[in-house]
């Protein structure tokens, strides 16, 4: 990814207003193949999709086999539009097969195919073919690829290869290896050794402020945050990962100014998105489906985001009374690549709101026949009947999954916790808080948050649980 300082220096401004100039009169300009690479990845960081794609289909015509406009495509292909098949057809046009870059979209397509090792042993047989000068760029590149796609394993393989232990992007990279260890500690330890060099690094602060929020630091991360905007106060990523913040620790106000600020640099369907979920917070439901309607256009084809955006769709609609249309959004999933069983639960979970107890059972029962997972479908619609205020019918399920192992990569660890709270039973009640807040900080606040100070952090949850909560119990 090109540095975002390349965007704004006055060689690209004046490629850009000679490019744009040109589209405005219908002249094509005459730029190199790289260029055209440039231009599309640039409109890409800016939401335009469709200009980045006329961009990158440009240099592809005027340059056939140019590796810059067809190694955007084809990630393109893999990250916006889920479509492997062209993925692969876009990387085979590609001419020089020698190109550092072809090494990369090769194995990336194999990654998102779920081929990860394939990958690594592909990249490990292309060392032979690399130039010495360029060895350890190879290595950190395979290193960074990885990590984008949370292998951290294999991040950290290549990146021990590394000569440079003190450059300051491998401390970075291993710091983000670390965060996806769970290495929180470590890994804040080395970016703070590197904001202390370079204080004026928005990088820096802004893989803190992720690493912060993903671990529950919610204000730490939004601290983070403004650090990162004082220094760029239109650091998309830094006025993203405030709001994220904001609204994990429920000031849904706040966060929707920023949100709004983040959709003004930005306008994707993500922006649409955060707008439309604060929006629902506030029980404004029909300016969220206006939001969520401009996410739909914005979102290409058969984009994974369409999955959360029906999602969202189905819930405004539901609460608007409408629960036919609310359940037309979730047919709208039947084409898109995700776990239709958890869609089943999603009906029977909108069935629940509107107390239509028969049409949730059919759905819940179809789920629960049709899934291979059935500790996480029934830990699914046990959460449903909780926050549908059924808590005898959650409990009762919660009781029965108690007795089985839940896996640690799935949600909801903190219904199981409010289950042995409502036993007494303190060590199990202890023991689920502590995974809930790891694995899910924002569901431990929304589900347990109640036994809570307001304004407490969901990693003090544990430390004070043990004090505080269940204090007259013999477990």
């Amino acid at each position: 990814m090109i540095n975002d300082d390349y965007f704004k220096s006055d060689d690209f401004l004046v490629l850009l207003k000679q490019y744009e100039e040109g589209e405005k009169i219908g002249n094509m300009a005459f730029l190199s193949s790289d260029e055209y690479a440039d231009l599309a990845e640039y409109y890409q960081q800016n939401g335009q999709n469709e200009k980045a794609l006329h961009a990158a289909m440009q240099g592809i015509e005027l340059y056939p086999g140019a590796i810059g406009p067809l190694v955007f495509r084809a990630r393109y292909a893999i990250c916006v539009e889920n479509n492997l098949i062209k993925a692969e057809n876009y990387a085979e046009q590609i001419e020089d097969k020698q190109d550092l870059d072809y090494f990369y979209i090769i194995a990336e397509i194999m990654i998102a195919k779920g081929f990860s090792q394939k990958a690594d042993t592909y990249l490990d047989t292309k060392m032979d073919e690399v130039d010495d000068d360029d060895l350890m760029d190879y290595i950190y590149d395979v290193a960074m690829l990885f990590a984008d796609y949370d292998l951290t394993a294999l991040a950290e393989k290549w990146l021990n290869r590394y000569e440079d232990k003190d450059d300051p992007e491998y401390l970075e990279l291993l710091g983000r290896i670390l965060f996806g260890k769970g290495k929180y500690a470590e890994g804040e330890k080395i970016m703070n050794h590197l904001i202390d060099v370079d204080p004026f690094n928005s990088i820096y602060w802004n893989t803190l402020a992720a690493a912060q929020f993903q671990s529950g630091k919610m204000q730490e991360a939004i601290d983070s945050s403004e650090f990162s905007i004082a220094i760029n106060p239109d650091d998309d990523e830094a006025i993203q990962t405030k709001a994220h913040g904001l609204f994990a620790l429920g000031n849904y106000d706040e966060a929707l100014q920023f949100y709004r600020r983040y959709n003004e640099l930005r306008e994707t369907e993500d922006s649409h998105t955060f707008i439309a979920i604060c929006l629902m917070t506030k029980n404004q439901y029909k300016e969220a489906l206006k939001h969520l309607k401009k996410a739909v256009k914005l979102a290409p084809p058969h984009s994974m985001k369409l999955l959360e955006i029906y999602q969202e769709m189905a819930l405004a609609e539901s609460q608007l009374g409408n629960l036919d249309k609310a359940l037309t959004y979730i047919d709208k999933t039947d084409s898109l690549s995700c776990d239709h069983e958890d869609m089943l639960v999603l009906r029977g979970h909108l069935c629940l709101m509107h107390n239509e107890l028969t049409r949730a059972y059919e759905y819940f029962s179809n789920a629960i026949h049709q899934t291979q997972n059935p500790v996480k479908i029934l830990l699914h619609i046990a959460a449903s009947a909780y926050d549908n205020g059924l808590f005898s019918l959650a409990f009762k399920m919660l009781k029965y999954l108690k007795d089985y192992p839940i896996p640690n990569n799935i949600d909801g660890y903190s219904y199981i916790a409010m289950y042995f709270y409502s036993e007494k039973d303190k060590p199990n009640f202890l023991k689920y808080l502590r995974l809930a807040t790891d694995l899910n900080p924002i569901e431990a606040k929304n589900v347990c948050g109640e036994l809570f100070p307001e304004d407490m952090q969901p990693q003090e949850y544990y430390d004070y649980a043990q004090k505080f909560i269940l204090t007259d119990t013999n477990n």
